[in-house]
């Protein structure tokens, strides 16, 4: 059964919020989605996935605006 997981980053320094991504995202199974929230910018977060985890995943970004930041990221191996 496929899981869709929260992680709501907001209010937390970025290196912090890039080792929670990595913990959770080596938590979750192929096929889960991982929806991040965030109150600034997630692409550095999502940078360092896509060098440590390359070819793993999907990142889609849902929201791109000043006061909230939303991606979905879908765990594909």
């Amino acid at each position: 059964m496929r899981k869709s997981l929260l992680l709501d980053v907001s209010q937390r320094p970025p290196r912090e919020s890039q080792s929670r991504l990595l913990d959770l995202f080596d938590r979750a199974r192929i096929g889960d989605s991982i929806k991040l929230v965030s109150d600034y910018a997630v692409a550095p977060i999502c940078q360092v996935l896509f060098e440590e985890r390359e070819g793993q995943f999907l990142c889609h970004m849902n929201r791109e605006a000043p006061s909230e930041w939303v991606a979905r990221i879908i765990k594909t191996r």
